[in-house]
């Protein structure tokens, strides 16, 4: 069996299963540039959060849209320095316009992640708007006062995020609708209760 499965993918979809980090890279590395412009990983269990960031900045140049939903990633006793995946893979991530992550168990983006989008490409051409979807948010990972701050400099043009809690305070969601406002971002805050 070669050591990479296929580099010439461009849309990879895996649903309800186990997966090691060096099985996912096989589907996504080899010896020839990447493709892959759709990752969509839905109930994976058994990947590490250093996988997912090894997978996202394989795929940096071409990655269009994300999805991660329903996987456990375990982020307790990280090593020193790492931080969560798709907040130290954004930077990389230029090409991404679409990205949804389902926080379940752990959470998998923190408001870094919304703030280190670059820019977008609003007005030029065809591109649609950029949008990140995060549900099942916890206020204490997803502190809704660091989400104002990171609208204040993020590239998305989208952010919808549902919080997981009872409410919101009020000011602190006024300011970072201002924010969006000011900025042309637009902003969907929600509240969850399951």
């Amino acid at each position: 069996m070669p050591d990479h499965l296929s580099s010439q993918l461009e849309e990879l979809v895996l649903m309800d299963g186990r997966l090691s980090g060096s099985q996912l890279i096989r589907f996504v590395a080899g010896p020839d540039s990447p493709r892959l412009k759709t990752l969509e990983l839905n109930d994976i269990q058994h990947l590490q959060n250093r996988d997912i960031f090894m997978v996202l900045f394989l795929v940096a140049p071409t990655l269009t849209e994300f999805h991660l939903v329903n996987c456990f990633i375990p982020y307790q006793n990280l090593p020193e320095g790492e931080e969560l995946a798709l907040d130290e893979a954004m930077p990389h991530l230029k090409a991404l316009r679409f990205c949804m992550v389902g926080i379940d168990s752990a959470p998998l983006v923190t408001p870094l992640g919304i703030s280190r989008k670059t820019s977008s490409l609003k007005g030029l051409g065809t591109e649609p708007p950029s949008t990140i979807i995060i549900f099942s948010a916890r206020e204490e990972y997803m502190a809704l006062h660091k989400v104002g701050d990171a609208l204040n400099i993020t590239g998305w043009d989208k952010v919808y995020i549902s919080w997981h809690e009872q409410t919101l305070d009020k000011e602190l969601l006024e300011k970072a609708m201002a924010t969006s406002v000011k900025r042309g971002i637009k902003f969907s805050p929600s509240l969850c209760h399951y």
